[in-house]
C-alpha cells in the first residue's frame, strides 16, 4: 500500500502546476486519510497488545462494539 500512496503522491506532484486546485484537494485528502489510517493502525496495535497481555477477561459483544464505533464516529 505504501507503494501505491507514493505513486499517487508522485503523480500529483507532477501535475500540481497544471492543475493546482484538483491536485491540492487530492493532496489534502490523501494526507488526511493516511494520517487517519496510521492512527487506526496504532490503536489496533494497542488493542492487540492488551489482548496478548490478558487485559481482557472476556470478548466484547458485537452490539457493544457497534455502539462504541457509532459513538466514536459521531463526535
Amino acid at each position: 500500500m505504501d507503494d501505491k500512496i507514493n505513486t499517487i503522491k508522485n503523480k500529483l506532484d507532477d501535475l500540481k502546476y497544471k492543475y493546482p486546485n484538483i491536485v491540492g484537494m487530492w493532496e489534502s485528502y490523501i494526507n488526511i486519510r493516511t494520517k487517519k489510517l496510521n492512527e487506526t493502525i496504532e490503536t489496533c496495535l494497542i488493542v492487540l497488545n492488551k489482548l496478548d497481555n490478558g487485559d481482557f477477561e472476556n470478548d466484547i459483544p458485537k452490539d457493544v462494539i457497534y455502539f462504541m464505533y457509532l459513538l466514536s464516529n459521531t463526535i
